[in-house]
């Protein structure tokens, strides 16, 4: 058992907060545990201070519906580029004019409220430009009430402790894979096989991977064309050479422009200011999004190996161990539920390294049962807890299987 990894205070980007009415007054808050009992809160010490600051926002938004009787969750979001409301469980679903007054608002308060997208049941009511997170230092699109991992540093130390056990592999099935935030971190050193159920979640991290390549497509393209004109330039007479290096100094200078405007487009974004209509105005080409991302992300993006993805209902169709021979490393993160008729599969067969995280401790257990019955041996457990000041963590298992020893008989 690894020692305990901690985060600190007002470090949780994601809440799903419950509403209600009670006596005529508005319920924002937490559920009691175990209760429908809404506990109305002013401060969180969990949350990231944006989110702490929305409160009165999300107040205020609420009661323009104060016809509504009925209460609904809101997931809170703290994308990259500012915040994310996804109301939950309205029903029946808002009407036309309580749409139009809901985006009135929220446009009116996006600036103040750092507010860039509202939607309810993923219907999107404004979207002042595409919320997105940086998995590893690539940019996804976050679908509306997306899942994420409560905390970034949290995130990040198990993206690591994947990307340290797994490093030697060359392919690797990302299991339960969501957005993509064990994928981009793994495709970095080796082929991921991405398998999710979610439909908006898996689009997401196709999405990402195909604008991840055709940056890299570009700059590969742009760093060969470099090297043909400096060929080229060193075959001319001395007179044609000095002309091709100046025009080469030209298109240098008007790279850089744009590489400007493109980080100056970015630091907008940062700063939840950027319509998504407004893209365009930064690219004649149209589309500019992935260059903008790019530019905004503080690395630049890393060579990634070949992404694959698949959608499955791991719980009732599991990969197989025969689908499983095609990887020497696999990753699973599954809900609280865990990962059972996948973990059998997995024990059967002889994936070589297997990480294995989980937010349940009791599930967990139980896969991981399964697994060392299967050949696996536990390597190391570290359990990091991102849920403060609750019974809950997160744990991260990293387990192996030997070849089987070959017996021989006289």
């Amino acid at each position: 058992m690894v020692p305990l990894v901690s985060v600190g205070a007002a470090s949780r980007r994601r809440l799903v907060l419950s509403t209600g009415w009670r006596g005529g007054a508005l319920q924002l808050g937490f559920n009691r545990l175990h209760s429908h009992e809404i506990i109305a809160v002013e401060q969180c010490p969990v949350a990231e201070p944006v989110l702490v600051a929305a409160l009165p926002f999300l107040r205020h938004l609420l009661a323009l519906l104060r016809a509504r009787r009925e209460g609904c969750h809101i997931v809170l979001t703290a994308a990259e580029n500012g915040l994310d409301i996804a109301l939950q469980g309205l029903t029946p679903p808002l009407k036309e004019e309580e749409k139009l007054r809901s985006a009135d608002y929220v446009i009116k308060t996006a600036r103040a409220a750092n507010i860039v997208r509202l939607s309810s049941d993923a219907e999107i009511i404004v979207d002042l430009t595409r919320p997105f997170v940086l998995f590893g230092t690539v940019p996804v699109d976050l679908p509306p009430g997306g899942f994420l991992q409560a905390v970034r540093g949290a995130e990040e130390h198990m993206g690591a402790l994947a990307a340290h056990a797994l490093r030697r592999c060359k392919n690797v099935a990302d299991l339960f894979a969501g957005c993509g935030s064990f994928t981009f971190r793994l495709a970095e050193n080796s082929n991921i096989h991405a398998v999710e159920q979610n439909k908006a979640a898996l689009a997401a991290l196709a999405q990402a991977a195909a604008r991840a390549a055709s940056v890299q497509a570009a700059a590969h393209g742009a760093a060969s064309s470099s090297a043909a004109a400096a060929q080229e330039s060193a075959a001319l007479p001395a007179a044609a050479a000095a002309q091709k290096g100046r025009e080469i100094a030209a298109g240098n200078v008007e790279a850089k422009g744009c590489e400007a405007k493109e980080r100056k487009a970015a630091d907008r974004i940062a700063a939840g200011r950027l319509a998504a209509g407004s893209v365009a105005e930064n690219s004649a080409a149209g589309d500019n999004v992935p260059a903008v991302w790019a530019a905004a992300s503080s690395k630049p993006l890393p060579a990634l190996k070949r992404i694959s993805c698949e959608q499955r209902d791991l719980f009732r169709q599991p990969l197989t161990a025969r689908e499983l021979a095609a990887y020497d490393g696999l990753v699973f993160d599954p809900p609280r539920a865990g990962a059972e008729a996948q973990a059998r599969e997995i024990a059967k067969s002889a994936v070589k390294t297997v990480v294995a995280v989980s937010c349940n401790s009791v599930t967990l257990a139980r896969d991981m049962v399964i697994l060392l019955a299967g050949g696996y041996h536990l390597q190391s457990i570290t359990p990091i807890d991102q849920f403060l000041w609750s019974p809950h963590s997160e744990a991260v298992a990293i387990l192996t299987k030997r070849p089987a020893k070959k017996t021989w008989q006289l």
